[in-house]
C-alpha cells in the first residue's frame, strides 16, 4: 500500500485478519464490545472519554453517498503526523497513492461492515527515510443508519527500526 504524502510513498508488508498482540488493540476492542448491547454499538455508544488514551491513534470512516466514496471522518494525531494526511472528512481516494490500493482499503472496509465482528491488520510500514516501524489496525464496525455502517479503527506503532542506520 502506498499513501499520498509529501515524502515518497511508504511501503507496506501487511496481513489481515489476524489475532491482536499489542495491548493497546485488545484494550480497544474490549471497548467495544462493552459497548456492544442489542447488535452493533453507535460512535456515540462509546465515550471520548473512554476512548482517551487512544485518540491519537483513532480514525473513523463511513460511506458517504455524496462523495461516492467512503470519507475518513476523523484521523487521530499520531496518524495524521506518520502519513502527511488531512485530520478530518478525506475520502480514500485521496489519501492513497495507488488507486489499487484505495480500492484494496475500501474492499476491508465492505468486508468489516458486512461481517460485523472486529478485524486486526498487522505488519511493517517503510517511511521514505528507509526506517520500519511495526503495527497493528484495529477495525471496529459501527451501526449508523446514516451511512450505512461506520468503523472505529485504531492504528497503533511499537517501534521504529532503522536498519542499522
Amino acid at each position: 500500500m502506498q499513501f499520498l504524502t509529501e515524502r515518497q510513498p511508504w511501503r507496506w508488508t501487511v496481513e489481515f485478519d489476524v489475532a491482536p498482540q499489542f495491548d493497546d488493540s485488545l484494550r480497544l476492542i474490549e471497548i467495544w464490545r462493552a459497548a456492544k448491547r442489542d447488535g452493533l454499538p453507535r460512535r456515540q455508544d462509546i465515550s471520548t472519554r473512554v476512548l482517551g488514551p487512544f485518540l491519537k491513534n483513532i480514525f473513523t470512516v463511513a460511506f458517504d453517498a455524496k462523495a461516492g466514496d467512503y470519507v475518513y471522518t476523523t484521523i487521530g494525531s499520531a496518524i495524521v503526523s506518520a502519513f502527511g494526511v488531512e485530520a478530518f472528512r478525506v475520502p480514500v481516494g485521496s489519501v492513497f497513492a495507488d488507486a489499487r490500493d484505495a480500492d484494496g482499503a475500501r474492499t476491508l472496509y465492505k468486508y468489516v461492515l458486512r461481517r460485523r465482528r472486529p478485524m486486526v491488520a498487522a505488519g511493517h510500514v517503510q517511511g521514505s527515510g528507509g526506517a520500519w516501524a511495526t503495527f497493528e489496525a484495529v477495525h471496529l464496525p459501527l451501526r449508523d443508519p446514516a451511512h450505512g455502517g461506520m468503523i472505529l479503527g485504531g492504528l497503533f506503532f511499537v517501534d521504529a527500526i532503522d536498519d542499522g542506520q
